[in-house]
């Protein structure tokens, strides 16, 4: 994969963007690609230093695992199911995400090529209740308490244009892998029972640790 840094005149009369180049320079330490002008100031560019990916070899990390067939085939596959599933990655992505992207999105800077955004504010993540509401349809984290069919059929059904096949594949190798699919699977067994409803109360208790008990002050709480 090569990425790109462009930056060419908008037509805005703001001012133009500044090239960078291709992102295809390598760390002779740990082999992580860079642009160029990333490299320590003191580097030549016939023998570029960097201290973003290593800090020039002090940092060492473990290679990453390969990944669980099928995605490996799919990310470096010649076959046209391969080639498919690369042009929109970006959709199979989405229809198998555990929850939504919220964002006050700049669609801008978005080009042919690699996708490209830009948000304003805070980015964050909606997860709604795991139990949908009669008559609409369910999405992502609501697919993975359902049964493998409907669970298909609705990916398939919210993201158009994708192959079934493809994602049938991907769907089973997250159910099999991916410990938070997991942990869904288990959450689906327990929903089939009876319900039960709870409630969640804050008692302020003054003989426990405040610093570690204390009640919440604000009305939001975040990760």
């Amino acid at each position: 994969m090569i990425l790109l840094a462009r930056h060419e005149f908008d037509g805005s009369h703001r001012g133009f963007r500044h090239t960078l180049g291709e992102m295809t320079t390598v760390c002779g330490k740990c082999g992580a690609l860079h642009f160029l002008e990333e490299r320590v100031a003191s580097s030549s560019c016939a023998n570029p230093q960097f201290t973003l990916c290593c800090a020039q070899g002090k940092v060492t990390l473990p290679p990453l695992a390969p990944p669980p067939e099928p995605l490996r085939r799919l990310l470096t596959g010649k076959k046209t199911d391969a080639k498919d599933f690369r042009q929109h990655i970006h959709s199979y992505n989405s229809a198998l995400a555990f929850t939504s992207v919220g964002a006050n999105l700049d669609t801008s800077v978005a080009q042919l090529g690699n996708y490209t955004y830009r948000f304003r504010g805070e980015l964050y993540h909606r997860m709604g209740s795991l139990l949908r509401q009669p008559g609409e349809a369910r999405k992502f984290a609501q697919l993975y308490i359902s049964d493998p069919h409907a669970e298909l059929d609705g990916r398939m059904g919210n993201f158009g244009g994708l192959n079934r096949d493809t994602m049938q594949s991907l769907q089973t190798m997250l159910h099999a892998c991916n410990p938070y699919a997991i942990i869904y699977q288990t959450a689906a067994e327990r929903l089939q029972g009876e319900a039960i409803e709870l409630s969640l109360h804050l008692v302020n208790d003054r003989r426990t640790n405040l610093r570690r008990y204390n009640a919440p002050t604000v009305d939001e709480v975040a990760h």
